[in-house]
């Protein structure tokens, strides 16, 4: 790919213009301090925090009675990773102005809203003090929450400015690696909420599965580690080695798929009770995570379009700064 580079103008980094008070250099690139925050942010951030933590604090009270064995352990574990994954999108969304991750806080939000109505629904018998408590904070704040992130959605755009100017190119080419970093998260969320799911039942795998998830779950961690870099430092190596590690959970998932067909078509499994609902679980969030893998690859297709055209630089603050401005801003 030839090496593109466009004059992008001056960022307000480069003027010098507030950017000290302003954002704050991190290892994962420039945030906003929290006095730049609006006050729908800060709603929203305080919001968030109230109604998940005290889910979070319900369902790890839970998981300390459920036995271990049991299907609603497994959703509670379920729940409680869909939770902590809400939590990073809010304050990495808010903080990094990443659009598509609080996109993925609404939609991790209603994930977790349908899962605490549908369970207390189906299960009349099982409902108790906690599940009452748990439906009504997360049906009364659940949809305060997905409010206030729709409106701070709205007014991001200063930090994107901030960091590449006011080029279009460079602006495009920012929220293409945004929303591949995002759906890279989600992405994950979704691989080990799946595990969960599979592993519940791990005394009835087979050696080869046991061996496979093993592998499967360093793979994720590796795959999510390079897409990040990939995207970061623009590497067209670690690009090739992205495409050929997203291939191993589609393989996996399509296996899991035909088993469980082939299962329920000859009643190897009970159709019915907690083993039915399981097996749905593992086949709607499968089609999901397919959905959300193709999805990501043709985002990193467009991210590669957008190599060395200064992005890189931008967005890690490596880029120098023009001496006519410099020279501009000393007379000043």
């Amino acid at each position: 790919m030839e090496d593109v580079k466009e004059d992008s103008g001056p960022t307000l980094a480069d003027l010098g213009i507030t950017s000290k008070t302003s954002t704050a250099k991190t290892a994962l690139g420039k945030t906003k301090v929290y006095e730049k925050l609006t006050r729908w942010e800060k709603l929203f951030l305080l919001f968030s925090l109230i109604s998940f933590a005290a889910v979070l604090g319900l369902t790890i009270q839970r998981l300390t009675v459920l036995p271990h064995s049991s299907s609603n352990f497994t959703f509670a574990l379920v729940l409680l990773l869909n939770i902590l994954f809400c939590l990073y999108y809010a304050y990495n969304g808010v903080f990094r102005e990443r659009e598509f991750e609080l996109y993925a806080f609404i939609a991790a939000t209603v994930i977790v809203l349908f899962y605490v109505i549908v369970e207390f629904i189906v299960h009349p018998k099982q409902r108790n003090g906690y599940k009452i408590a748990r439906l009504a904070v997360i049906c009364v704040l659940a949809p305060v929450d997905i409010g206030l992130c729709w409106k701070s959605i709205q007014e991001f755009g200063w930090l994107e400015f901030n960091i590449v100017g006011a080029t279009e190119l460079l602006q495009k080419a920012y929220r293409t690696v945004c929303r591949f970093s995002a759906l890279l998260n989600f992405d994950i969320q979704l691989q080990f909420s799946l595990l969960i799911l599979i592993v519940s039942n791990f005394t009835q795998l087979s050696t080869l599965e046991k061996v496979v998830i093993g592998l499967g779950v360093g793979i994720s961690v590796v795959m999510f580690i390079v897409g990040q870099l990939a995207v970061r430092t623009e590497s067209v190596v670690m690009v090739a080695i992205f495409i050929l590690l997203s291939v191993c959970e589609p393989g996996y998932i399509a296996y899991k798929f035909a088993k469980i067909i082939v299962f329920l078509s000859y009643d190897v499994v009970p159709a019915e009770g907690s083993a039915l609902i399981l097996d749905i679980s593992i086949f709607v969030v499968g089609v999901v995570a397919l959905i959300v893998r193709t999805a990501l690859i043709l985002l990193l297709n467009q991210a590669y379009r957008n190599f060395n055209i200064g992005l890189r630089d931008k967005s890690y603050g490596c880029c120098s700064v023009d001496r006519s401005l410099a020279r501009t801003k000393n007379r000043h």
